[in-house]
């Protein structure tokens, strides 16, 4: 035979014994053989379940010594601290028992805005532990003093829709109890504003008095009451930025001349900042020496920031407001929620009226040299869109703390 004839043949002998024995396998799968075992080889995380799930097995290494801390999955650089809408939040530094004894977690304690209950996650873990049980409903805003054992809750009354100042403290558990309460007296009704001291124990308060408004320095439970301001216009935000030192800002409107004061904490004239810029809203570093400021223009937004000495301002290069921003202790670099896109309007006002929402990047800026970096783009990094408000810092400023003013839930950034 030619050898042609002969390589046919071969192949055909081949084929009929891979035939007959496929059919054996197939036979002995459906009879219970240990078939599986042969594609073991081939699905090295095991086979499917009936269920469709897949079943990974244990891969690590017998000789590997890893710490518990290893094997848990690595944090994400920004996290959501709370899932619901949050009034307030401080970052404070809390002693907790461990399987090491004791040790130092940093932890933000917030008041959860549909029950006023308090709670607290701790930043590393993100375990959160409901601390009181104290039921305030729809609070609309918390202030916390004393290193987070004071806070100041503010809601609407229901009955008089008159806006209610409650001064509270954490009371600590009883033995046996898991959770604590809060108590505490109400400060007068009517209460327009409230900043809260450098050293958050003391409170400066501004209240409707005869034709205009009045403003009171008092400790934070509202006792030891001094008046050191009475002014005819009504509408003013409060920052009480130094010891010495009050800021006092015009409430902004888009067509409408803003002005910025400074008041001595011992009371006295008001010293003129900023005068007739439209829309101004302002923010004062720690030291009172330079205000972070904004003003509406034709295009929008223009953001600049003044030396109060020597009234020197020049513009920065981001468009966004100061609410949305937060000064660093070295009371030169600013962190900033700042939106990718300015939709066409009147600012601040519809923003401020919630007819507009923003998307924010984070940015980290030199008010001295101008420079600026992005720290993070929530929606290329993670999908997320975030419209920041009500930022903080830790003492020792290593996470940046934000509230989405889309749903008031709490989140931070780790910076450093």
């Amino acid at each position: 035979m030619s050898k042609k004839i002969i390589i046919i043949i071969i192949s055909i002998l081949t084929l009929i014994v891979a035939i007959v024995l496929g059919m054996t396998l197939f036979k002995d799968g459906e009879s219970g053989s240990d078939v599986t075992k042969t594609f073991d080889n081939f699905m090295p995380f095991g086979i499917p379940e009936e269920d469709g799930d897949t079943a990974f097995p244990d891969n690590t290494k017998e000789d590997t010594d890893l710490s518990q801390e290893e094997e848990v999955a690595t944090l994400p650089v920004l996290r959501q601290l709370s899932s619901s809408p949050t009034a307030g939040a401080i970052a404070i530094q809390k002693t907790i028992e461990s399987d090491e004894g004791q040790k130092e977690v940093l932890v933000a304690r917030y008041m959860e805005r549909t029950t006023g209950h308090v709670y607290e996650t701790t930043v590393e873990t993100l375990k959160n532990t409901r601390i009181t049980n104290t039921t305030i409903p729809k609070v609309y805003e918390a202030l916390w003093g004393d290193k987070g054992e004071s806070v100041i809750i503010r809601y609407i009354n229901e009955n008089t829709n008159a806006i209610e100042s409650f001064s509270a403290r954490i009371m600590k558990q009883e033995e046996g109890v898991s959770e604590g309460t809060l108590e505490g007296v109400f400060m007068q009704s009517g209460i327009k504003e409230i900043a809260l001291s450098p050293t958050k124990g003391t409170i400066f308060y501004l209240t409707p008095g005869g034709d205009g408004t009045i403003g009171i320095r008092s400790k934070i439970d509202g006792t030891d009451k001094v008046q050191i301001f009475d002014f005819p216009f009504t509408e003013w935000l409060a920052q009480w930025a130094t010891n010495k030192n009050i800021f006092l800002t015009s409430k902004a409107s888009n067509n409408v001349s803003g002005f910025l004061y400074t008041l001595s904490t011992a009371g006295g004239p008001l010293k003129k900042v900023l005068g007739n810029i439209s829309g101004l809203t302002t923010l004062s570093n720690g030291l009172g020496t330079k205000v972070l400021y904004s003003e509406s223009t034709v295009n929008g937004l223009s953001v600049g920031v003044i030396d109060v000495t020597s009234g020197e301002s020049k513009k920065l290069g981001i468009t966004t407001l100061p609410e949305k921003c937060i000064w660093a202790s070295d009371n030169v670099t600013i962190y900033c929620g700042v939106p990718e896109a300015l939709p066409q309007g009147q600012y601040p006002d519809i923003w401020y009226q919630g007819l507009t929402s923003f998307t924010d990047t984070i940015w980290k800026v030199n008010t001295e040299t101008a420079y600026s970096e992005v720290l993070l783009k929530p929606t290329e990094s993670l999908n997320i869109h975030l419209d920041i408000i009500k930022l903080f810092l830790d003492e020792d400023e290593n996470y940046l703390f934000f509230t989405d003013k889309k749903d008031y839930s709490l989140w931070t950034l780790k910076i450093k």
